[in-house]
């Protein structure tokens, strides 16, 4: 056999064995995506409808603390229209009877403000959940290795467009969606 004829079969060889190398780091290599968090929170439908439904209890609260307010500011009104006329005993009893009025506005308006961020957050921690769980199975279907949640914050700092499956969950979390 002549060098050069065994150069060429050294080549070939190496040269096969880089592609199946190659083929086999393609095979082995694990499979990564991204998805924009806050696009799939923005645009989720079960997102969307928890924020209206949301928003309802929040514009009754609000208008029974509106009405108590109003009570509150009338009651107000009526002792200053009325102070003149009014007996030291009858002042002293109304100016309790507003006090205690006005507390119990300020202690209604707190438990308001908090059960608000309750359902808040409760509503938010439910509907992550939905999300994580379908991202977890859709992951594991579909052979990811990884899939990260990219934030506005920056936290990944690179990737190719081609891995970004944001539009691909999205539209199946939204297909998906039971309007539970």
């Amino acid at each position: 056999m002549s060098k050069s004829t065994l150069l060429i079969i050294t080549a070939l060889l190496l040269s096969a064995a880089s592609l199946g190398f190659a083929a086999f780091s393609y095979i082995n290599s694990p499979k990564i995506a991204y998805v924009y968090n806050t696009r799939i929170l923005n645009e989720y439908q079960g997102m969307k409808e928890g924020k209206v439904l949301y928003q309802k209890k929040l514009q009754v609260w609000q208008a029974n603390v509106d009405t108590l307010e109003k009570e509150l500011n009338n009651a107000i009104a009526a002792y200053e229209r009325d102070f003149k006329k009014m007996t030291r005993k009858e002042k002293e009893l109304s100016e309790q009877l507003l006090q205690k009025k006005q507390q119990d506005f300020m202690n209604y308006k707190k438990a308001i403000e908090e059960k608000a961020q309750q359902e808040d957050m409760q509503m938010t921690s439910s509907i992550l959940n939905q999300i994580n769980s379908y991202v977890l199975e859709f992951g594991k279907k579909e052979g990811y290795t990884y899939i990260f949640g990219v934030t506005d914050d920056g936290n990944l700092l690179y990737a190719e467009e081609g891995d970004n499956i944001t539009d691909l969950v999205l539209n199946e979390l939204n297909k998906n969606y039971s309007g539970e």
